[in-house]
């Protein structure tokens, strides 16, 4: 067969209304030995949830290991608990909350001993420090894609200092999404983005834009897309369509979200508070984020699963009135079988969620696990002391062969050591993370277990 058929990785379908890139195909590869051997791009995945576990002696707690190692079983063994990590967490400043406090060491390792009422001293976050060292990561439309489960101002800080997980400097933050339907439309309406191409642009249809039926307005397109696809192309293309479909359909529930400004983000509030529904709207979150990465959008997404301390979430099974936060504190009224209820509910709902990606397949064979690392933890150790220490974080996915993930390692160290494994396991050159004079704070050793030999 000639080249004719072959169509460019960065193409997109274009309508005035809107720009739906492709997941990878058959069509856009001359030769998939050789594609592969060039394309080892690992994703970055950080899933991230407040309030921490129940740890009374601040020892490791087992019954949310056992869990996180179901994954071993049940998903790949290419997953590693550690445990036994710490930041420098809380600081001599009143300014934040203690949920705060560790919320903003957690991704830069660095103390803030701001005293009262001084600026805080945000910095660059290892995440943001791996996309620099990767110029692929920089040409994708989204630099960084990233969400909060639930949106809350509280107390003094910026709204960009109480949300984003990710930080380039210290005046400018990675804003995140909080509203699935306004992502959807960032993502998927018309751009221009650096360096896409379209194969055709045709006029925009403003009732189905209304509807909301981005399938409907490509239509033509995509048939001719088809006529030129392989025939498990075509497989990937109905299953990718689907996906977009059964996404739109789920905003029907939540049209009027896309009307309202957030006091918070940019972005519409997610209506997530009430009982029942906190997981069926991450999910929509996880699934956004499967769909971005698949079809070459980004390749870094930070999800945090809800506001710093919480406070807005509730979950069915929990007591009537209680939010997350409340349960965290299990000796002041919460529950601590509650609270490891929910970090178990949270294990069993990131295993899934790599389940998903381990069975998506590109054209060469190769799994969206396989080509990925995740990063599941918390930014709090006990939830009942706001502790600093004892944290624990679960690492899966194959890193597209920079880690080597399938022991557990069990020790006291850095929080800044596993960021600066990850970091130079991505091509960053940096020695050293964290900052320095700060106690728990900087670190130049990396972790060797989970580097490959």
């Amino acid at each position: 067969m000639g080249k004719k058929w072959l169509i460019d990785r960065r193409t997109c379908l274009k309508t005035a209304l809107y720009a739906l890139p492709l997941p990878l195909l058959d069509i856009m590869i001359v030769n998939k030995k050789a594609f592969a051997q060039a394309n080892t791009e690992a994703n970055l995945i950080l899933d991230l949830y407040p309030n921490g576990f129940w740890s009374p002696n601040k020892q490791v707690p087992t019954y949310l290991v056992q869990e996180l190692r179901k994954i071993k079983t049940d998903v790949t063994n290419q997953t590693s608990i550690i445990t036994g990590l710490r930041h420098p967490g809380r600081s001599e400043s009143n300014i934040e909350t203690p949920h705060q406090q560790n919320f903003l060491s957690y991704m830069s390792c660095t103390g803030y001993k701001a005293g009262k009422n001084a600026p805080l001293d945000f910095t660059k976050t290892f995440d943001q420090v791996i996309v620099d060292a990767n110029q692929n990561f920089r040409n994708k439309p989204k630099r960084t894609l990233a969400f909060n489960g639930t949106t809350r101002r509280n107390g003094k800080l910026r709204p960009e200092q109480e949300e984003n997980l990710s930080w380039l400097s210290k005046n400018q933050s990675i804003e995140s999404y909080s509203n699935v339907g306004n992502a959807f439309d960032d993502l998927f309406g018309n751009f221009n983005p650096q360096n896409q191409q379209n194969t055709t642009s045709t006029g925009g249809n403003k009732e189905m834009q209304a509807k909301h039926d981005i399938l409907g307005a490509l239509k033509d397109q995509r048939d001719k897309l088809r006529s030129i696809a392989s025939a498990d192309d075509k497989i990937r293309l109905d299953a990718y369509y689907n996906e977009i479909n059964e996404m739109q359909k789920s905003f029907s529930a939540t049209e009027v979200d896309r009307d309202l400004a957030s006091t918070s983000c940019k972005e519409r509030p997610a209506r997530i508070a009430g009982t029942g529904n906190y997981f069926q709207n991450f999910r929509r979150i996880q699934d956004l984020s499967l769909l971005a990465i698949k079809c070459g959008m980004t390749n870094v997404v930070t999800l945090k699963r809800a506001h710093t301390g919480g406070q807005g979430v509730q979950f069915d099974f929990a007591s009537r009135g209680k939010n997350w936060h409340d349960i965290s504190h299990y000796r002041e009224g919460g529950s601590a079988e509650q609270l490891m209820r929910i970090n178990t509910e949270l294990a069993k709902n990131f295993s899934e969620f790599c389940k998903r990606m381990s069975a998506e397949k590109d054209p060469v064979g190769r799994s969206l696990l396989d080509q990925s690392l995740l990063v599941h933890g918390s930014w709090i150790g006990d939830s009942q002391s706001h502790s600093n220490v004892g944290l624990v974080a679960t690492l899966v996915g194959g890193a597209a062969g920079k880690l080597k993930l399938g022991q557990d390692v069990n020790r006291t160290q850095n929080l800044s050591s596993l960021w600066l494994t990850i970091m130079k396991a991505y091509g960053s050159q940096a020695s050293s993370f964290g900052r320095s004079g700060h106690t728990y704070g900087q670190s130049n050793a990396v972790i060797n277990e989970l580097l490959p030999s």
